[in-house]
């Protein structure tokens, strides 16, 4: 059999913001149960049928190390167990409900609820309850390739503390080999955000300073890999997909596209580097978006998600929020979706792989020496937003395995068959809306840096401290500091409240982890410093200890290297410009570990996969939803 020219780069990006512990229902842990239930035990059962099949090598994907710890939770995996009981028993009581009322597809798609819950809590207990330890299993049968992300999915770029970059990639690969038994090889650059070697000043304005390259942190970890999107590559003005869909992102201003960068192929693999620095020194490889291929997925106006025979994702039952009926038309009112038919989504699936295969091997034809088609999408699309994803990809992966053209790898497969040899010196930027760092910079959410930056260099300066102590006590302190500010630095605070998908619950989550940040480090310096500690204190410490319960491994050389010999005062509390918060999301210290009030008994608001939230029609009214991670 003549080998394939090109390889199909499959990536699933899987992460969630921290939320065990952190609030339920409309915005928490149900957020969890659902990515678990319609995503990841779904892909995962996919892809035990296809290693089952002798198949190897099929693809790429990245668990963010706080996803890990959270699926790893004994408190999350007991809680799961009673979701997925509850939704099996609205999906009967619904069905009974739909038969009396003579609506027979809607009858049999709460059927398919109930066969969907029931196989996907069987296969959570034959894990052992461990998601995680079923990829892991795959991994090591070489089936895919597991790589890592941020700790916390911190946005790297605006980071205003070099020592704050190294401890989220090396909280990250200490976790990744917890969880994983090996270490990563590549990294999913949390929202694809890069910046290179230069002046840098912090948002809100600074004195500029020279800082590193994003792929120097890497390299000097020992990563081989991270991914880039199109317009890194290419210049211009990035896809987006969603503008005419989110006030928010209408709203604001188009920047000003990259300049045009003619002779440089996404479907090469390339070195990062920069002009300051010899091409010798070039270490980390790059992967490319392949924008051609990924409108037929992302787009949900042009893509196979907005076909009429699929689920539709908006539209759910007043009674458990079990979804029933088929997209119809992109066009359609909520009121005007039509009951889903399980058989046409089918043979939408098959039509759309074959579709999909025949693309990737135009793309593969028309590159002179062959191509590496990278292919990265939330693993959330996958069974959740788009409920019949894994079918689609499964489809696509066998569909791809018989093509003389094309065929499944693996990031490091690639690699190793095909070396990088050109440096690119790319620009600043990521997925984001406008391509810059505008979701994370803007007028909405630049007081959050002014909440981490002096955290960070507060860090700093304690690590450094508490590492030359012998007190068990102020060390664990420290450590417990450093815990929360690394669930201060995560990107979703600021994607959530630029997108509008969950405003008050991200900036209490972000004014929360401050407060909490500043509290464990005052314990630390005083007992480090030996000055009088309350009891309060210390219990303060202790249930934020219990209620994040993250980075076992945690180590406070991470902030301690290369720290900057700077010191920083505490920072004032900073609200949110001009805006209220409703009290219901305001974690006091008396609270620490309770959960937020779940005003009804119908589950739902996943972080929305896209990177973008969507909506949904519960009880008359129409509730947004943030999103899981942060792909275009």
């Amino acid at each position: 059999m003549v080998a394939a020219r090109g390889r199909l780069l499959f990536s699933l990006h899987a992460h969630l913001p921290y939320v065990v512990g952190h609030g339920m229902w409309p915005f928490g842990e149900e957020w969890l149960h659902e990515a678990a239930a319609e995503s990841y035990l779904p892909l995962l059962r996919m892809l035990q049928g296809l290693s089952e099949r002798g198949m190897r090598n099929l693809l790429s994907i990245d668990f963010s190390p706080i996803l890990c710890e959270q699926l790893t939770d004994p408190r999350w995996q007991g809680r799961f167990i009673e979701y997925c009981a509850s939704r099996k028993r609205f999906a009967r009581e619904n069905r009974r409900r739909l038969e009396r009322e003579g609506a027979p597809d809607m009858a049999r798609a709460a059927r398919m609820w109930h066969e969907h819950y029931s196989r996907v809590q069987r296969d959570f207990e034959l894990l052992g309850r461990n998601i995680v330890s079923g990829f892991r299993e795959l991994e090591q049968r070489g089936v895919i390739e597991i790589y890592t992300c941020g700790a916390t999915h911190g946005y790297l770029p605006l980071l205003g503390e070099e020592s704050s970059v190294r401890a989220q990639v090396s909280a990250a690969q200490a976790a990744h080999h917890r969880h994983f038994g090996r270490a990563p090889r590549g990294i999913w650059a949390p929202e694809c955000a890069y910046r290179p070697r230069g002046e840098w000043a912090p948002p809100g304005g600074g004195i500029p300073r020279p800082r590193a390259g994003v792929e120097e942190f890497l390299g000097d970890a020992g990563l081989d890999y991270f991914v880039v999107d199109t317009h890194l590559l290419h210049g211009g003005r990035p896809s987006s997909f969603y503008r005419s869909t989110l006030p928010a992102l209408a709203r604001m201003p188009l920047e000003e596209h990259l300049p045009p960068r003619e002779g440089f192929d996404t479907r090469d693999i390339h070195l990062a580097g920069t002009t300051e620095r010899p091409a010798e020194d070039a270490r980390v490889a790059f992967f490319t978006r392949d924008e051609r291929t990924g409108m037929q997925v992302w787009s949900g106006e042009h893509g196979y998600p907005g076909d009429g025979r699929y689920l539709e994702f908006h539209r759910r039952h007043e009674e458990g929020g079990l979804r029933y009926w088929r997209v119809t038309r992109s066009s359609s009112g909520l009121d005007e979706k039509l009951p889903y038919q399980r058989g046409p989504a089918l043979d939408a699936v098959r039509d759309h792989a074959r579709h999909f295969v025949e693309l990737l091997e135009s793309v593969v034809l028309d590159s002179p020496g062959g191509a590496c088609v990278c292919a990265p999408y939330d693993a959330e699309l996958m069974g959740h937003w788009w409920f019949e994803g894994p079918q689609w990809l499964e489809a696509v992966l066998l569909e791809a395995s018989k093509s003389r053209v094309i065929s499944p790898a693996t990031f490091s497969h690639a690699l190793s068959s095909r070396s990088p040899e050109r440096v690119v010196d790319l620009p600043e930027g990521s997925w984001g809306e406008g391509g810059r760092h505008r979701l994370w910079r803007n007028p909405e959410v630049d007081w959050s840096w002014e909440l981490i930056h002096p955290a960070e260099e507060r860090m700093a300066d304690l690590a450094r401290e508490a590492l030359d102590c012998s007190s068990r006590d102020a060390r664990e302190a420290a450590k417990c500091a450093g815990r929360q500010l690394l669930l201060l630095e995560s990107s979703d605070w600021q994607f959530l409240i630029s997108t509008g998908g969950a405003p008050e619950y991200a900036a209490a989550r972000l004014r929360g982890h401050a407060e909490d940040f500043h509290a464990a480090a005052t314990l630390a310096e005083a007992l480090l410093r030996r000055r009088p500690v309350t009891a309060a204190q210390r219990e303060r410490v202790r249930i934020l200890s219990d209620r994040d319960r993250i980075f076992p491994d945690l180590d406070l050389q991470w902030w301690a290297s290369g720290a900057r010999a700077k010191s920083a005062s505490v920072a004032p509390r900073v609200e949110a410009p001009g805006k209220t918060l409703d009290p219901a999301f305001q974690l006091k210290p008396d609270q620490l570990g309770s959960k937020l009030p779940r005003p009804g008994p119908a589950g739902g608001d996943l972080v929305h996969l896209q990177g973008l939230h969507g909506k949904q029609i519960k009880n008359g009214v129409r509730r947004t939803r943030p999103r899981s991670s942060s792909r275009p």
